[in-house]
């Protein structure tokens, strides 16, 4: 933090968010970046200003990378040093230079195991600013999937709603209708969309909470709110609407191919696997085969209320 405190000079805007109940300073060059996608997750009392993890941002001519690249996929490059990870974003659009890159999450290597890395430095090239400007949406650079980790946490693909104060997250692959069946219970029972495409989930002692996150994809739903979560919903398009249990390895399965998975890190990888096996022994995962319609939504209402009544969840 002392760190932070010294580039104040240089980083003349200082905004507390709070995301997935965690709180996050920001420092960033007013002129410059604006973070609107996040105006929704400030925090505006004072008297409430402790952090748990803190972002410098900046803005470079150019971005270099030190030490040695360890992956490389079409959209980002891993390097590492003896103290930093640094992720880099390249030719995430045609009009960038084909070897440059556009932005840089550079955060300490973990040293021993479960160190949190609660200093991260978000830098983006000018290049970046001027395709971008106001468009630029960086909070898709900041890493949020550690962030998440570090708090027993994940980024889970999917549509978030609050149904009668509980928490229902429709997960699938892109195009297989998370957003029509979260549209057809705001539809027929008035419940409540908190995001459109990704939700944060923590496991605490005695409760699962889903947050709202600033990731909406095409939905542009974003709403700052949290929920205990009730279900998770794993759909599938089907002629015929039917509804079941997935056993725990089912579910492990769904939920993994939907989450942000960092494979070039041992340590993220090892905790990730964990809590998702913690998770789907404390959370009901159901597979739903539907169509698009109110008795998808019956099916799903009936069965939750069947396991309240039988006592296996109250």
């Amino acid at each position: 933090m002392k760190v932070l405190l010294l580039c104040l000079e240089e980083f003349i805007m200082e905004e507390t968010i709070r995301l997935f109940g965690i709180q996050i300073g920001i420092f960033v060059q007013k002129k410059l970046l604006d973070f609107q996608e996040l105006k929704k997750f400030e925090v505006n009392n004072p008297q409430n200003r402790k952090v748990q993890c803190c972002y410098t941002v900046d803005v470079k001519p150019d971005l270099n990378p030190q030490g040695k690249i360890i992956y490389s996929l079409e959209n980002v490059d891993i390097y590492t040093t003896d103290l930093r990870t640094e992720r880099c974003f390249p030719r995430y659009d045609r009009l960038l230079e084909k070897d440059a890159y556009g932005a840089m999450l550079s955060y300490k290597t973990d040293v021993e195991r479960g160190v949190k890395r609660s200093e991260m430095e978000l830098l983006f090239s000018e290049k970046m600013l001027e395709l971008y400007g106001d468009r630029l949406v960086a909070s898709q650079y900041m890493g949020l999937e550690r962030l998440l980790l570090e708090h027993r946490g994940f980024l889970l693909h999917a549509s978030l709603i609050e149904y009668r104060g509980l928490g229902i997250a429709f997960t699938a692959p892109s195009g297989t209708g998370k957003s029509t069946q979260a549209e057809l219970w705001e539809k027929y029972r008035g419940a409540e969309i908190i995001n459109g495409d990704r939700a944060g989930i923590r496991l605490f002692p005695n409760d699962v909470k889903a947050y709202g996150s600033p990731m909406s994809g095409s939905s542009g739903i974003v709403k700052n709110k949290e929920t205990h979560l009730r279900a998770i919903v794993v759909l599938r398009q089907a002629p015929e609407n039917r509804i079941r249990k997935m056993t725990a390895i089912e579910a492990f399965r769904a939920l993994y191919s939907e989450t942000l998975m960092n494979t070039w890190d041992a340590w993220y990888m090892e905790t990730m696997t964990d809590l998702l096996l913690d998770a789907v022994r404390c959370i009901p995962v159901y597979l739903l085969e539907c169509r698009p319609d109110e008795e998808a939504v019956c099916i799903l209402e009936q069965t939750l209320r069947e396991e309240v009544k039988n006592g296996r969840y109250k």
